[in-house]
Order: structure tokens, then sequence, then C-alpha cells
């Protein structure tokens, strides 16, 4: 096998999320009476922070409630409202993950999601156990698409160079997250991010369908 150690993004690369995202940021901003954003712009913020997606920035400082505030209820109406019943794993991408595990493959998350969530989220799609290490945003100073968050995972997975793994993730700041690690990186088209954008920041890999993933990760 070529790689050994294999870091992936969680939404849109492990879990399908969108819709709960997309639905939990309609309510939310539905509750404070703000202009609701697109879908498409909803997406294009999937992967970055969510307390420093420029909707909810702008809202904020427009003299409404803070930040803190907005997110916070933007998370209580998706674990309350969503989380068990929109958030699925890709299909075949656990038995994919857990065969990676039965060969020896060492495998993180490296999320801008906090980290609390995605373990919650990973009891729910029961992937439990799958993955070695969980790093998400509030573990880092600098997240994505800084490579702080790689270079912790490597660390703690046990990893001395982080350039001998592989970021695998949906949206251009996974892509440039491991391109400023020196990492080789490889983009799915089946998250937020559209393939002309994923195809525009230049992956090492950008396999077309889980089967072609698959086969680059066996290789």
């Amino acid at each position: 096998m070529k790689y050994n150690t294999l870091f992936f993004d969680f939404d849109g690369t492990v879990v399908d999320t969108v819709g709960a995202i997309i639905l939990s940021i309609t309510d939310t901003f539905d509750r404070y009476g703000f202009p609701i954003p697109t879908e498409e712009e909803i997406k294009h913020n999937i992967g970055i922070p969510i307390q420093e997606i420029p909707y909810i920035v702008a809202q904020a400082s427009s003299g409404g409630p803070s930040v803190d505030e907005i997110v916070d209820t933007y998370r209580r109406v998706f674990q309350e409202k969503y989380a068990k019943t929109h958030v699925k794993v890709f299909a075949g991408l656990k038995d994919l993950l857990l065969d990676l595990k039965e060969r020896g493959v060492k495998m993180g998350i490296v999320s801008s999601k906090t980290t609390d969530p995605i373990h919650m989220s990973l009891r729910d799609t029961g992937m439990d156990g799958i993955f070695d290490v969980v790093v998400g945003s509030d573990l880092v100073r600098h997240y994505k698409p800084f490579p702080e968050s790689v270079f912790l995972c490597a660390h703690q997975i046990g990893l001395a160079d982080a350039r001998q793994a592989l970021v695998i993730g949906d949206a251009i700041h996974d892509i440039e997250m491991g391109q400023r690690a020196g990492m080789h990186t490889c983009a799915v088209p089946w998250g937020a991010g559209t393939e002309a954008a994923l195809a525009a920041v230049n992956p090492t890999y950008f396999p077309k369908t889980l089967a072609d993933l698959s086969d680059l990760l066996k290789g």
C-alpha cells in the first residue's frame, strides 16, 4: 500500500452532513429573523470554522446577537433536530474504512468542526473506534487551511513526518492544508465542494467514485 496513514476531513468526506447543515443554518437564521443564506452560499462555506463564516460574522457585526450566541443556537439546532436523522455515512465508505483498518492503516480525522460533535457523530453512525485520532478545530490555534491540524494529528498518531500521510477531503481548504504541509492530497467529489473548484487547486489525486478511491488507497 502506498500510504499507511490517512488523514480524513469529516463533514462531506466521511459523513454526509450537508443537508443537516443547510437545515440548521436556515432554522437558526429564521429564529433570529436574519436574511437566510442560499444553499450555494452555505455549501461554499462548509469547511470553514463556523465562528468565522462570513454571513454569521456579518450578522453579529450589525448589532445583533454575538457570534458565540448564533453559533451556540446553530449547534443546539443541529444536535437536537438533525444530527440523528440527517447525518449518514456515505454509502460504502464505512466498509472501506473497516477494510483499511483491518489492513493496519492508521487513520485520523482532521476537521474544522470541534472535537466533541465529531465523536458524537461517530457514535451515532456506528463508527466509534475506527479512527485512531480525532483533531477538531478546538485543539489548534490555526486551523484549515493552515497545516497545524495535520501536524498535530501526525504527532498524536505517532507519525514522525506528516508528509508520509495522505490528506483526503471534499473542500479546497482540505487540499490547501495538505499542500501547505508538503503532503500529497486527495479530493473527493461527493461533498460540498464543486468539481471545478477542487480541480482548480490541483490535488494529487481526484478519484471520481468510491470505487476509484478504494483502488487508490488499497493499491
